[in-house]
C-alpha cells in the first residue's frame, strides 16, 4: 500500500517514514535508512524521522552517527526527554561518561519517568 502511495506522491515525507518503520520492523535496516534519508530530504525537520534514524544507527552500533541524528533532533525539539535519554545512553556506549550523565540528567529533569521503552 505504501509503495502505491509513494508512486502517486513521492514527496510525501510521512509515507517514507512509515515505510522505513515497516522495513525496520522486518530488520531491513539498510532499506529503512534509505527511506528515512528520503524523508529527511523532503522534510528535514521531521523529529520522528531523526529519532528513527538514530535508533537504527544505535542498533547497528554506529554510535557516533546515532549521536549526530539525536543532535539534529534536539535542534528541532530541545525539550524531548526521550531524545536526551537516547543521547545519554549512546554517549555511554562511546565511553563519554560526563556527556552521557548530563544528557540523562536533562532527560530526567524534563520527564522523571523517561526511559527508552516509552519512545
Amino acid at each position: 500500500m505504501l509503495d502505491k502511495v509513494l508512486k502517486l506522491d513521492p514527496n510525501m515525507a510521512q509515507s517514507w517514514n512509515n515505510r522505513g518503520n515497516a522495513l525496520e520492523g522486518l530488520n531491513e535496516f539498510q532499506e529503512a535508512m534509505e527511506c528515512y534519508d528520503k524523508d529527511s530530504n523532503i522534510d528535514f525537520n521531521n523529529v520522528l524521522n531523526w529519532i528513527n534514524k538514530g535508533s537504527i544507527l544505535k542498533k547497528l552500533k554506529k554510535y557516533q552517527e546515532a549521536l549526530k541524528c539525536f543532535d539534529e533532533t534536539l535542534k528541532i525539539d530541545p525539550k524531548n526527554a526521550i531524545i536526551w535519554y537516547k543521547k545519554g545512553i549512546t554517549s555511554e556506549k562511546l565511553q563519554k561518561h560526563k556527556q552521557g550523565l548530563k544528557c540523562l540528567d536533562k532527560a530526567l529533569n524534563l520527564n522523571p519517568n523517561c526511559n527508552e521503552k516509552k519512545s
